[in-house]
């Protein structure tokens, strides 16, 4: 088996499916044209067809004798991948300079020679050539845009006037150029902007966002919440959720294809994500298989519970069997019926052994948070009950 398969199929995702031109998704991720070809060859027993062509270059794999695989880089998450290893630093290394020592065989001293670490350590640095060239040539090795300005702060009517020793002071005190002070200005500039101060954090966040990572980014975001004094948090959540999930909503939709997620309905109410993720076509053929090898006594349970559902009435069921005679098959067929409908159904058990044997079964006092101790001071209360209910 190839080092790719996972779960008997390719990580890779590979076949790819036949297009006839090459497209951009969503995501910006590009999808090659894969034309559709009767031809063939098997191998190793698998059939192997236009599918599965990676993408290539024909003149650079002639010219050097190996598969050389280029794709077109048109994201910009991807150009952020591949030039932080440029801003990962050089390597270091620390050495040392020693004097050799020399005997002539006539000295019998035995002092032991003083040994100054400092002088003897120095902290020593590997320049590649190119950055040695940016240095000779005296490039910039770094700027600050904007520069930093020290506001000289003061009271009011308190702030320092600065003229001419040949101004009389009736002109200065008719002039009010004479009392602006930069921070004077500052307090305008805010004044007149919607966003106020929080230009800055904006500034300093979307800088960031050219290089840094998207779990960077988030550090950085609680960082300018808990430490900076953010007049708006929701004009800087405006501007950085897009940038703080790309890792998130490219997981999820790896996962689930077939699903397109948000990253506020993710956050307000993840456990109506969870229950709703399933691949209802798989879940109905599963349903279909599983209805067919019901028998008499198992199908009048499932249609009681069907017709409950249908005529919104509340029924409580008790199940009584020994081992192996399918009760959790029967509870399985009901659970891939809902779900396939797109609708929630919260599979619980007393214990941790029978929630496993439950598709997505979860322990009733997990799932609900109810006391392990129950008496007349606890009760049950659970925040997910609510958000079902909201649903």
């Amino acid at each position: 088996m190839a080092p790719c398969m996972k779960e008997e199929k390719c990580s890779k995702h590979f076949p790819k499916p036949f297009q006839d031109h090459t497209i951009f998704d969503k995501e910006g991720y590009a999808h090659y044209k894969q034309s559709f070809i009767a031809r063939y060859t098997m191998p190793t027993g698998i059939v192997v067809d236009n599918g599965y062509v990676v993408p290539y270059n024909k003149r650079l794999c002639s010219r050097f004798g190996a598969h050389i695989n280029v794709e077109y880089c048109g994201w910009n998450m991807m150009v952020k991948y591949l030039f932080k290893y440029i801003s990962k630093g050089v390597e270091r290394v620390r050495f040392f300079i020693q004097r050799s020592e020399t005997t002539d065989g006539s000295s019998t001293s035995t002092t032991t020679p003083a040994i100054n670490e400092i002088q003897r350590f120095l902290d020593g640095r590997y320049i590649c050539p190119h950055e040695a060239a940016w240095r000779i040539l005296n490039f910039d090795i770094h700027r600050h845009r904007p520069p930093v300005f020290i506001l000289p702060v003061h009271l009011p009517h308190m702030q320092h006037v600065i003229f001419r020793e040949d101004i009389k002071i009736d002109q200065v005190l008719s002039n009010p150029c004479y009392a602006r002070t930069p921070l004077l200005g500052w307090f305008d500039s805010n004044a007149r902007d919607p966003k106020g101060g929080d230009v800055e954090w904006l500034t300093a966040f979307t800088e960031a966002s050219t290089w840094a990572t998207s779990s960077q980014l988030r550090s950085l975001f609680c960082q300018l919440l808990l430490f900076c004094e953010v007049s708006s948090p929701e004009s800087l959540w405006d501007v950085a959720q897009k940038k703080m999930t790309d890792d998130y909503i490219h997981k999820m939709n790896l996962q689930f294809p077939n699903k397109h997620f948000h990253i506020v309905s993710m956050l307000q109410n993840r456990l109506l994500v969870e229950e709703t993720i399933y691949d209802r076509e798989d879940l109905k053929r599963q349903h279909l298989d599983m209805l067919a090898q019901l028998n008499k006594d198992k199908m009048a349970v499932y249609e009681t519970v069907i017709n409950s559902e249908q005529h919104k009435k509340q029924i409580l069921l008790f199940v009584y069997g020994h081992g192996g005679t399918g009760k959790t098959f029967l509870w399985t067929t009901l659970l891939c019926h809902f779900r396939s409908l797109g609708k929630i159904v919260l599979a619980v058990a007393a214990s941790g052994i029978a929630s496993l044997l439950l598709p997505s079964g979860r322990r009733a006092h997990s799932r609900f948070k109810i006391p392990i101790d129950l008496g007349e001071k606890n009760h049950v209360t659970s925040k997910r009950i609510l958000y079902l209910q909201s649903f």
